[in-house]
Parts: C-alpha cells; structure tokens; sequence
C-alpha cells in the first residue's frame, strides 16, 4: 500500500505520492477507492463502470452503485440529480427513471419509465406541468373506486369532484378554448341570493330580441377551426342593444398570426421578425406565442421597433421560428348566453300574449260574421 504525507500542504495521500487534498484517495481501473468490508459502501471511482468522484474533481459527475456494479444514482456537475438504474446523465434537476423518447428536460421535477414521462417546472410566469399520457387526479387513492376524494381550486373545502372558487371580481373562473361536453348545466339561481327588483317587462324585452341580428361567420384562427361555419350573435352588435349580457376581460386577439422568418437573441430578450405587418399595437403589452408542442405561451413585449418587428423577453426559446398568435387585449368581449335565453323567454311570452288576444278578437268576430250569417 502507498501512503504519503505532504508535509507543506498538510495532505495525505493513500495510492498516490501527490495528493491534491486533505485527504486523497487514487484507485487503479477496476479497483474502488475505499470500501465497507461487505462492499455497501464506496467512495472514489471505479473505472469499469464508470467515472465518478467524490471531493474536489468536479469536472466528473459522483455516482451511486449497488454491490453488484449496477448504476442507481447520478449527480451531475450542473446539478441534475438522477434516480434509477443506468440513470448516467439525468437532463432534470431531479430525475427519476428514464425521460426514454419524450425529449422532456429542463424540468425542476420528472418522473419517467423509458416510453412516457411527467415534469414539472417552476417559471417566473407559473409552474408548469406536462405528461405524455393522460393525467389523472386521484385525491383520494386509497378509495379510488368508491371513496368521495374532491379537488379544490382556491377552496379548502370542495363540494364536487372538482370546485373552483374565483377571488377575481371578473367573475369568470373557467376558461376554455375550446366546447365544453356536460349532460347538464345548472346556474345558480336561489331566491335567498338575490336581492328582486321586479319582473321583466316583455314588452320591451320583445323589442330588444327583435333589434338583435344573428350572424353567420367563420373563426380567424384557421389551424384550430378550419372554415367551421357559425351562426350565432356577435357581442360588439349585442353591447348596442343589451349591454348587460356583454362583458370584457382581457384575452388575446389573432391580429399577427403568423411565423416568424427571423429570432434574434439579445441578453435578456429577442428580436423577432416576419415578413409581413404583424399588426400589434402600440399600446399591447403581452402577445401569444404557440411553442413546438403547441403549447400556449404569453411573452412580455419590451418593444417595437417597426411593423414588421418587436423585441420581448425571453432567455430559452428553442428553435429558430415562433408562431404568434396575437396581442393581448384588455376589452375582450363575452356574451352571457344565459342571459340571451331568459331575454327571449320573457320576449316569447310577450308574443304568447299577443297571440291570445288576437286569438280572444278572432273569436269575437268569428261570432258577429255567424250572427250576421244567420240575419
């Protein structure tokens, strides 16, 4: 056995004459550092398996083996912390298994084994949560088949498989893209919330359903809708005649819909061209993009420095094309469906009214043209 002592440096050495460290411990290939007596503990490396450190060689990664030469942890020197068997180069902060072909990385959190794979990243914008399978939510696993677990949403106390309280006074809690599918749809509607001022009066709400204009259109955003025709109303002409059942909320508009032909990275943003006007206003403050995985992304605008460019933050696209959707816009109108549908209850009563008494003067006369018959 070689042992040394430098004496300057105070270090010692065990198989080497020049020991880097305090304490230095140099292997030869296939030998390990130093180890328990039953081989459950190694420290050093052991050079048929692989390269792993422990000390001061940070240019290595450290790793973890099992008493038969099997792989099991890996610590990288970016930090990456992998979990598993021949988990060698693990590409998520903590990484247990295999990513196998998803090409997830980058995450704070991922679960993987070899064909699909879960992350979890944690952004300045949100926290991020992607799967290549289906997610299912199990609260309350032990009784998954028969037990009453709920999720919450801002709510401490859910009611229903899932309940989502809205502390924002717009009012809306759900926002979906695309339809919703239910076998029913109710809305509450509990005397004891309200405070009445009255009845309608269908008169009048006939007349506002009469100045209300169905009309047939198609959807901007070709990729998602195609040339799907619609034939409903639209809230701009609504807001003239029935106010009440519009509301504004900010959303974002197709006006740029369009890929880039050019990314710039600067320090802490990017210069993102295209061919043609990308129509953002000089007021807009966010826009839209649409990443490779078709995901939904909201990027900051720093500036615009022409029709054709705008500059906004950013450090990690990948890629060299984004597609924009558009700018965000604050007065995004809705239409409280709902609310049309008690408008043309309370209008089709009105012509139920109507109805009976032109039917009462009908009768009236049929009966003066039989008396005058029979005269």
């Amino acid at each position: 056995m070689l042992f040394s002592f430098d004496l300057m440096a105070q270090n010692v050495g065990i198989g080497t004459t020049t020991p880097e460290n305090k304490l230095t411990v140099q292997t030869v290939t296939g030998n390990y550092g130093i180890t328990h007596t039953d081989g459950t503990i190694t420290l050093g490396t052991y050079v048929g398996v692989g390269s792993g450190w422990f000390g001061t060689k940070s240019n290595h990664p450290l790793t973890f083996f099992t008493n038969n030469s099997q792989q099991q942890m890996t610590l990288l020197t970016n930090g990456n912390f992998g979990i598993g068997l021949g988990i060698t180069r693990p590409v998520n902060k903590l990484q247990i298994g295999s990513m196998g072909s998803t090409g997830y990385n980058g995450n704070d959190f991922a679960i993987g084994n070899g064909a699909n794979a879960f992350g979890i990243a944690q952004a300045n914008n949100g926290a991020f949560v992607e799967s290549s399978t289906h997610i299912i939510l199990l609260p309350d696993f032990r009784n998954s088949l028969g037990g009453s677990g709920y999720v919450g949403i801002n709510n401490f106390t859910p009611n229903a498989p899932l309940d989502v309280y809205n502390y924002n006074f717009s009012g809306i809690s759900i926002i979906a893209s695309g339809r919703v599918l239910a076998t029913g749809f109710d809305v509450s509607s509990d005397a004891r919330i309200k405070e009445i001022n009255g009845y309608s009066n269908s008169s009048k709400d006939l007349k506002i359903l009469n100045e209300l204009k169905v009309t047939d259109y198609t959807l901007k955003d070709k990729k998602k809708n195609r040339n799907k025709s619609f034939k409903k109303v639209i809230a701009q002409e609504v807001e003239k005649v029935y106010p009440q059942v519009v509301s504004k909320h900010p959303d974002f508009i197709p006006n740029v819909y369009q890929s880039t032909n050019k990314l710039e990275k600067t320090v802490n943003s990017y210069l993102l061209s295209f061919a043609n006007k990308h129509n953002i206003s000089n007021a807009a403050k966010k826009i839209q993009v649409i990443l490779s995985k078709g995901v939904m992304q909201e990027m900051d605008i720093v500036s615009i420095p022409s029709e054709t460019e705008v500059v906004v933050s950013g450090k990690d696209i990948e890629g060299d094309q984004l597609f924009v959707y558009g700018e965000q816009v604050d007065d995004f109108r809705t239409v409280d469906y709902e609310g049309l549908t008690t408008l043309n209850i309370s209008a089709t009563q009105e012509l139920s009214k109507l109805i009976e008494a032109q039917n009462k003067k009908i009768a009236e006369l049929e009966k003066r043209l039989e008396a005058l018959e029979k005269k």
